[in-house]
Parts: structure tokens; C-alpha cells; sequence
């Protein structure tokens, strides 16, 4: 357990509040890179390396697109718990 979050990598499922999460199988690494590093900010050029893979090609904004659906999932409408920091990235603060 990381906070409310509990990540089973056998199952590629994460739970969050006991719940499981209907994720997508990029929405699932992003999610987990994200909480296992909670507290840390991390860039988008940082988050497509990690998750998406050095030779990534495409555009850097993809980021943004999986954030905004990972809030949805999380019912994180006030961005408190995936926070944008303006300039530098985003950042998990557990609740």
C-alpha cells in the first residue's frame, strides 16, 4: 500500500480507496511511476522516458492527454492529488 493506493503488478491492476482502476495498459505505467515516486516532480520529457521509452517520437503534450484521463479516473477535479507544477511538471501528493 502507497497510500490509498495498492499496485499489483502481476494482475497490472491498481486499486485505489479498495477500487479497482479501469486503465489502459500506458495509463497503468503512468499511474504507477507516478505514486511510486510521490512527492517527486517530475518533467514530461522525464515521465515519456520512463513510461513511454527514450525512443519515443511523438509529441510531449501525450503526457497532459493521460494526466487529464487519469484525474477523470481518480475523480481528481481539483487536481489535488496529481498536481501540475507550471513549468516544471507534475507531482503525486498522497491524501
Amino acid at each position: 500500500m502507497i497510500g490509498a493506493f495498492r499496485i499489483d503488478d502481476r494482475r497490472k491492476e491498481i486499486l485505489y480507496n479498495q477500487q479497482a482502476l479501469e486503465l489502459s495498459t500506458t495509463e497503468y505505467e503512468l499511474l504507477k511511476f507516478m505514486v511510486l515516486n510521490q512527492g517527486l516532480v517530475m518533467s514530461k520529457a522525464t515521465i515519456l522516458d520512463k513510461v513511454w521509452g527514450y525512443d519515443f517520437g511523438g509529441d510531449e503534450n501525450i503526457v497532459e492527454v493521460y494526466i487529464r484521463s487519469l484525474r477523470d479516473k481518480l475523480n481528481d477535479k481539483e487536481h489535488r492529488l496529481i498536481r501540475t507544477l507550471r513549468g516544471a511538471g507534475y507531482r503525486v501528493d498522497l491524501l
